[in-house]
């Protein structure tokens, strides 16, 4: 098993990417322009394929459940 520092930096890591899709999804939500819903769609895959390979790591190091709320005891 990785040790505890690398298995939280993936975490947060996750946290952070699923953070950035929230606040694209909303801005996708908002906008109206047919240039930057094209734009904005691009950069929802980019970030879901990135959350995508996280999740995957994670579920490598055995990591279950919530990966975002997933904690190292010290």
């Amino acid at each position: 098993m990785k040790n505890k520092r690398e298995i939280n930096e993936l975490c947060l890591k996750a946290r952070d990417t699923r953070t950035q899709l929230m606040c694209m999804r909303g801005y996708f939500n908002e906008i109206t322009d047919p240039n930057l819903i094209s734009a904005c769609i691009y950069e929802m895959n980019a970030i879901e394929a990135q959350y995508s390979h996280i999740i995957n790591q994670a579920k490598a190091l055995g990591i279950t459940g919530e990966v975002e709320m997933y904690e190292v005891r010290k």
